[in-house]
Parts: structure tokens; sequence; C-alpha cells
């Protein structure tokens, strides 16, 4: 008989063991996921104890995003204590973002493996402490070009690594030429010189709107051009 006790358990279990011929036995436990120990009994005679350690590879818990966008885009940066809790990066193109994940386990080693599955960019990241002295946040940096895809490869210091990193999505956005439309006049007007004449404009972009000019060119010949801040 097979007995054996896991960790969170104080009672030991017995279980039989299947004959395989020739004075062999076998026990096959179906999921080891903490520490057990176990013994044999077989007669009048017994094994010492054995001890079994569960060794957990490396994952990620957290991953925070800072943005930081190009200035054309008028938008502000992501301020360093309120990061965007989230691994996958949706920002216009040219942003640059900062990339911070923080693991179960001491790191001994990572990297960054950008672009589609088998033809990935791969490079070595940085491993720091985190708030408690540990090797458990991994940080890099990726400027945002196109659609694609990033994952993190990790080597804890038990040995273990990850096969199948999780894989984040990257979504660059354009930044697409803002709308003028003129209501007001709505059609050709036939004024004298001095006549006032209404205008209403309304502008739309995407990121906003940071200049506006009306310029005026008269079918004068040699007249100069006219701009005027709106």
């Amino acid at each position: 008989s097979l007995y054996y006790r896991f960790s969170s358990s104080g009672e030991h279990v017995q279980r039989p063991m299947r004959s395989e011929g020739g004075g062999k036995f076998r026990f096959d436990f179906p999921k080891i996921i903490e520490p057990v120990e176990f013994w044999i009994e077989a007669g009048d005679d017994e094994t010492g104890t054995y001890k079994v350690s569960v060794l957990n590879p490396p994952t990620v818990e957290k991953v925070t995003l800072l943005y930081d966008y190009p200035d054309y885009t008028g938008l502000k940066d992501t301020s360093p204590t309120a990061p965007v809790e989230d691994g996958n990066i949706v920002a216009p193109v040219g942003s640059k973002v900062k990339i911070s994940a923080w693991t179960n386990l001491d790191i001994a080693k990572a990297k960054i493996l950008v672009g589609a599955r088998g033809e990935e960019d791969i490079r070595d990241i940085g491993v720091v402490a985190n708030a408690q002295g540990q090797p458990r946040v991994v940080t890099a940096e990726i400027d945002v070009r196109t659609n694609t895809h990033y994952a993190l490869w990790l080597k804890a210091s038990n040995g273990l690594q990850t096969n199948s990193p999780v894989r984040y999505s990257i979504k660059a956005t354009e930044d697409k030429s803002p709308e003028i439309r003129i209501s007001e006049p709505n059609a050709d007007k036939h004024a004298t010189p001095q006549a006032m004449i209404p205008l209403r404009v309304a502008t739309i972009d995407d990121f906003g709107v940071m200049e506006l000019k009306l310029v005026i060119r008269s079918n004068t010949p040699n007249r100069p051009e006219q701009v005027v801040p709106l």
C-alpha cells in the first residue's frame, strides 16, 4: 500500500498499488500541485519517507503601461503615479510605451518578443526589484509603429521558464486629417467691399484641433493674402 500526505492536509491517505508483475507495483498521482510526502508498506516492511517538492513556472500576474505620446497628438502622457493596468497597447503611431510586468517568482532572465508568431524580434529586457526587494518586475519599452503583438518570456531562478507566454496586442491608431465644415455661408455670396459676412465653421479631429486660421485670398491681382486666427 502507498501512504501519502499533502502539505495542506494533516491526514495521510492510504491507496493500493497496482501490480505490474515480476514483483513490481505502481501508483500514479493524477495531479500534484503542492508538496507531498509518501512511503510504502508491504507485509511487515516499509520504506522511508520520500518528499516531493513542487516547482511552479514563472507567470505574469499584472502588467502596467506608461504612454509617452507624440507632440502632434496633444495628448497628455500617462502619469507614473497612475499607470494603465492593461497589457494590450492602443496608441497613436509614434508613441513610446513603457511596460512593467509583475511576476509570481524571482526572475533570472527575461525577453520581449515583438511581432507575428514565429517572426518575432527578440531582445533581452531588464529585471528590477519589487517593493519587497525581490527581482519580480520586468520592464521594457516599445515604439508603436504598426498593429502587431508582443509577449514576455521569463526564466525563473528555479530554472523553469515560460514555454507559451501570453501574447498581448499592439494597436497603432493613425492620425487622420482634420475635417472642416462651413455651415455659414452655405453657398457663394456677392457682397460690397464693406459688407460683414457671418462665418460659422466646425472642425473635427481624432486628437483635437490645436490651431485654426481663416485664409482670405482676393481675386484682385497683386493683393496680399490675409490670415485671421480663429
